[in-house]
């Protein structure tokens, strides 16, 4: 039962791929909309105002301004609506996710990411960011306090290897964008929590780099058995596990008892 911790260094493990099932709407497509329509409403505005050529200047420059930010801040406004804070690294349980968080990420080959812990009794965790670099991964209070460190090693592998797929930028965009336009807009959100959802994949890849399923099988059944983490809709994708996935979990669980 050797977790990753005690294996060797980065590009030990063949990670498998972490398949996006509904690649689109892009990330850029969605900035560009955004942007686009940002700049459209302005553009109209200046037109009634001042003309046409002021108009056509305010759209690009109103729609690239947007995008960009988009593009940029995503994972920034993500990690404002989630919370947290830094652990303190003297209390045991941080202490124990940072020192698995060092090994999982030189097993992963990712540079390590930055830790936030949010205070919630559920058990569940998160990440985000626009690249491995700038990536910051988020754990409940409840997640520490019910895994053992087989099973807390098993949720960390899964979320960095999104971060290792690159699928952090895509779902804090889908959040961030779609997600807060979805608020007024119904379909835009279920499009934001299916472009968001991250599919078993990761799941898979997490066993690919532990080497041992009951791990992951335990912390599945830990998030079943605890209560949900309290989540707004919007953000509810980007979770380990989903709060009111609970068809999603099921399957998940039942793919991992098959693995043991």
């Amino acid at each position: 039962m050797e977790g990753c911790g005690t294996s060797s260094g980065a590009g030990a493990y063949d990670l498998a791929a972490v398949e996006d099932p509904l690649p689109n709407p892009s990330p850029v497509a969605v900035v560009a909309s955004a942007g686009f329509l940002a700049g459209g409403a302005v553009g109209l505005l200046v037109l009634v105002l001042a003309g046409p050529v002021a108009a056509l200047v305010a759209l690009v420059a109103v729609s690239v301004a947007v995008a960009a930010a988009c593009w940029l801040l995503a994972g920034t406004v993500v990690l404002r609506l989630v919370g947290g804070s830094p652990p303190t690294l003297s209390d045991p349980g941080p202490a124990r996710l940072a020192s698995l968080v060092e090994s999982v990420a030189l097993a992963v080959g990712i540079p390590e990411p930055a830790l936030r812990v949010l205070q919630d009794p559920a058990p569940n965790a998160l990440v985000t960011g626009r690249d491995p670099r700038r990536a910051t991964l988020v754990a409940t209070s409840g997640l520490l306090d019910r895994l053992d460190r087989l099973a807390l090693e098993a949720v960390v592998a899964q979320q960095l290897s999104l971060i290792r797929a690159g699928r952090t930028r895509h779902r804090d965009i889908a959040v961030a964008v779609l997600g807060t336009a979805g608020q007024l807009v119904p379909p835009l959100a279920r499009l934001a929590a299916r472009a968001a959802a991250a599919d078993q994949g990761a799941d898979v890849a997490a066993v690919t780099v532990t080497r041992y399923p009951p791990g992951l099988l335990s912390a599945l059944e830990a998030v079943t058995a605890g209560p949900e983490v309290r989540s707004s809709p919007a953000l509810a994708p980007l979770w380990f596990v989903p709060p009111g996935a609970l068809k999603d979990l099921t399957l998940r669980v039942e793919t991992m008892r098959e693995l043991v």
